[in-house]
């Protein structure tokens, strides 16, 4: 006979996605709602609310772009006003004015709108289908669902601070559907948490006024966990989805956005799987990268980074936020590791490519460092291998 916790799991893998699951939910598993003063059940709101930011999706990417140009012309007028002061132009002046006229201000962000939602709503399934014990309530998944609709709005007015600007950017439309207060600071809380800091202290989750305990009508809400869940499932969902190809394979890519774009369109799966020994889950992340990419080197900030390097860092950043999320749900989903595989495709012989894995996991006493147990762990020995194999590399 299953256990109620696996009853659970079974209606969420039946539904075959979290939407549908919501709206199977009978009505007496949400707070009371009031047809007669005109509301909706809970899943109907959802659903009106994901319509309704449809739009607002659908230019993220471009309000990021042109708030970076502004902000490019802004800079550079402030360093024109600083040389008129001045009784000469001397060189230093010019040096300013140069460096400010030749960076590159334009942001092209990969995928933050429609796709980027649906690709996060995805991975959070896919988190609460592993979950080793109990499982979400309706109400929390309203809630989840309604912070990741929201989670990257604030993009439409820059990147830097975007998590602070999500109510600015949706207020309009959320208090229409949603408009107690109480349900839209929960969701906005859960959202803002998803990056950046709460005054300043990274520690997001811990340092905001989410609460384990807390209730909403009636309806128990646990808070820092909805926050985790919906920050991990961020950090899973930069796969190739989210790369622009079109963008990439016409060389169309502003300098200081292409790394990000190649990193994306690398990243072919991110899944989490079970270890049989143990019961334990670990997450694998497998990239492809073909040879013509290994010794290019691509903007990045003041200056260049190899691709294989940027792989290197990103999987270090994802296993930090592994171990800040295991904090909140490390007694529902327990993923102790996260196991790499990168394929670097030769081109002209397919069936020799090289394979690097390598596993991230906490082990001897804590550090501030994640350290790659890889012996070629740097893009120029990546490099230095194959041309010892006898690589043919541009």
């Amino acid at each position: 006979m299953m256990t109620e916790h696996e009853v659970k799991i079974k209606e969420f893998i039946q539904s075959g996605n979290l939407e549908s699951w919501l709206h199977d939910q009978p009505a007496h598993l949400f707070p009371s709602f009031y047809p007669e003063k005109g509301e909706k059940p809970y899943p109907e709101k959802y659903n009106d609310l994901k319509n309704a930011l449809i739009p607002l999706h659908n230019i993220v990417e471009k309000g990021a772009l042109v708030a970076a140009v502004t902000e490019w012309k802004a800079s550079i007028s402030k360093q024109i006003n600083k040389v008129k002061r001045t009784k000469g132009t001397s060189s230093s002046d010019f040096k300013l004015l140069n460096e400010a006229i030749s960076f590159d201000p334009i942001i092209y962000l990969n995928q933050h709108g429609v796709g980027h939602v649906n690709k996060v709503i995805e991975k959070t399934y896919e988190m609460l289908i592993n979950f080793t014990s109990d499982t979400l309530s309706p109400s929390e998944v309203f809630l989840l669902l309604c912070s990741i609709q929201v989670h990257d709005t604030g993009n439409v007015f820059g990147r830097c601070g975007h998590e602070r600007t999500i109510k600015q950017a949706t207020i309009d439309k959320l208090s229409a559907i949603i408009p107690d207060v109480p349900t839209q600071n929960r969701i906005y809380r859960i959202a803002q948490v998803h990056s950046g800091n709460v005054n300043g202290n990274r520690d997001t989750i811990s340092s905001s006024p989410l609460r384990q305990d807390g209730n909403l009508f009636d309806k128990p809400i646990r808070e820092p966990l909805l926050a985790a869940i919906l920050r991990f499932a961020d950090e899973l969902a930069d796969d190739s989805s989210r790369a622009d190809m079109e963008a990439l394979s016409l060389d169309v890519t502003p300098d200081a956005s292409t790394i990000y774009h190649h990193y994306s369109n690398s990243l072919h799966t991110v899944s989490i799987r079970k270890n049989t020994v143990n019961q334990t889950l670990f997450l694998s992340l497998e990239y492809f990268v073909s040879s013509d990419l290994i010794t290019k080197r691509f903007p990045k900030f003041d200056g260049t980074q190899l691709l294989i390097d940027e792989i290197f860092d990103r999987t270090k950043k994802v296993e930090q936020e592994r171990r800040y999320c295991m904090r909140f749900f490390s007694q529902y989903l327990p993923i102790v590791e996260i196991r790499i595989r990168i394929e670097i495709d030769p081109g002209y012989d397919l069936m020799n490519p090289e394979v690097i894995t390598y596993t991230l996991r906490e082990n001897g006493y804590p550090t501030k460092d994640i350290s790659i147990d890889y012996p070629e762990n740097t893009g120029e020995k990546v490099i230095a291998a194959l041309m010892g194999k006898g690589w043919r590399l541009s």
